[in-house]
């Protein structure tokens, strides 16, 4: 999945590592998501089906912003071409709900508190899945970039029926890493070193000229 959208880049994502901010604004765990991004390094597109199984729910979680493509993986490169594949907001995370039947204790299946007295009929419950297009956003290098680590907070406590845990943290005061382009890292690197100390010397030299002509 590829995302050009200059937006993300000016946050520190790349057309690999979108900054998503299009979220599901009706399920619990993205419902307070409204000035929250997070970002999703080399992620996949994962969508709906139009038609699901009897039982079965299916919603779109996050979405990329509508300048994005879907791309095709060919021998380890994402390419696009701009003539077949259209710009559109994709989807890199989806939840299912399943309904289903709670085990039966006289038979032996299942554990706690889920079996039914005699001549009751099985208690419907409701399996949770929560499928995303990349782990990484996640791990180590990205969970504490911007709203990565409430996302898979709140998808946990999500899962394991524990929504009143789920929220917005407060921000603790600890060193954020910066993600650059290498255009923009080249910038950084020789403005400080090379582009500023050249221009004090150049106004110095022309300062010291005139005053020496003035003379």
């Amino acid at each position: 999945m590829i995302d050009v959208d200059p937006t993300s880049t000016l946050y520190g994502g790349s057309e690999l590592a979108p900054v998503v901010s299009r979220y599901s604004t009706f399920h619990p765990i993205t419902r307070d998501f409204k000035n929250v991004a997070t970002i999703f390094p080399l992620t996949r597109s994962v969508d709906t089906t139009e038609k699901t199984p009897e039982g079965v729910s299916l919603e779109k979680l996050a979405q990329t912003s509508p300048q994005s493509f879907r791309g095709k993986l060919n021998q380890g490169q994402v390419r696009v071409d701009p003539r077949t594949d259209k710009k559109e907001s994709v989807p890199i995370a989806v939840i299912a709900t399943v309904e289903t039947t709670a085990p039966d204790k006289a038979k032996g299946e299942g554990k706690g508190g889920n079996e039914k007295k005699d001549g009751e009929p099985p208690r419907p419950v409701k399996a949770r899945i929560v499928a995303f297009g990349s782990s990484s956003f996640a791990a180590n290098n990205y969970v504490g970039a911007f709203g990565n680590r409430d996302l898979f907070m709140n998808t946990v406590s999500w899962l394991a029926e524990e929504e009143s845990l789920i929220s917005i943290r407060p921000r603790e005061a600890k060193s954020t890493p910066i993600f650059l382009t290498a255009g923009q890292a080249t910038v950084f690197r020789w403005v400080p070193v090379g582009l500023i100390p050249l221009a004090i010397a150049v106004v110095g030299s022309t300062v010291w000229i005139r005053r020496r002509r003035s003379r």
